[in-house]
């Protein structure tokens, strides 16, 4: 049911994931996910926001799909906003 090539899908498995390193990395966090995401699971954003270092934040997206296709400006709001939340923490 994956939208994604096989080769690319075959890719994503041998790379992994990022959730056994989120504790390691020491830079701020912002996970924004769609609802309706038919390729990454919510729960590995979950699973991430539970593992990684402070700052994080975990936004969800009523109703967006991978890609924020009907969802871009709020996207965009949400990444904005927090950029220049970070910008002001130096």
């Amino acid at each position: 049911t994956c939208p994604l090539s096989k080769d690319y899908m075959d890719d994503m498995k041998a790379i992994g994931s990022v959730v056994t390193r989120a504790s390691s990395i020491q830079i701020p966090w912002l996970l924004v996910h769609g609802t309706e995401d038919d390729v990454v699971p919510i729960q590995d954003s979950l699973d991430i926001l539970e593992r990684a270092n402070e700052p994080k934040q975990l936004v969800q997206i009523e109703g967006s799909d991978h890609v924020f296709s009907e969802h871009t400006p709020e996207m965009i709001k949400v990444v904005v906003g927090w950029i220049r939340e970070q910008i002001g923490r130096s």
